[in-house]
């Protein structure tokens, strides 16, 4: 497998859909995964305005390789990370779940996505307690083959 990634720490959907979109869309790819959305509700970003962004960039893939299946790689439920305690725990949990659906809403047929449980067990982070760990990007990365259809 030959594979390509693309992104910046810290971007949104949005600074995905400007920045990192026109470039990627030169790819000759089997198969597009974009993960994004936790830096969207970290950042309070509206969820009809994350929703747009993901809209477009499905579209746009869509447009440059229709042949080509794209996933949404999910949003983590954000409210679980054991970095967060409460109230902050509380408020990004919300925020995430309210991106996470209007990602499903906006993608509905458009595209696949990876859905997460609820809550991601404490060993799947990195030791910040907020990134994702190998046992974690394990777990996800099945997740997301899972979901790709050639």
């Amino acid at each position: 497998v030959d594979w390509e990634a693309r992104g910046a720490s810290g971007a949104t959907a949005a600074d995905v859909r400007r920045g990192l979109l026109p470039g990627a869309l030169a790819w000759r790819a089997h198969a597009v995964v974009l993960s994004v959305g936790v830096n969207d509700a970290v950042r309070g970003r509206d969820a009809a305005a994350f929703a747009d962004d993901l809209r477009a960039i499905v579209a746009a893939f869509a447009a440059a390789t229709p042949a080509v299946p794209v996933v949404y790689a999910g949003m983590a439920p954000v409210g679980s990370f054991p970095a967060l305690a409460a109230p902050l725990a509380t408020l990004l949990g919300q925020r995430s779940r309210r991106l996470r659906d209007a990602a499903a809403r906006a993608l509905d047929g458009h595209a696949a996505v990876v859905e997460f449980p609820d809550v991601l067990a404490p060993q799947t982070f990195c030791g910040d307690g907020f990134h994702p760990g190998e046992a974690g990007c394990a777990v996800w990365a099945d997740w997301v083959a899972a979901r790709i259809r050639l």
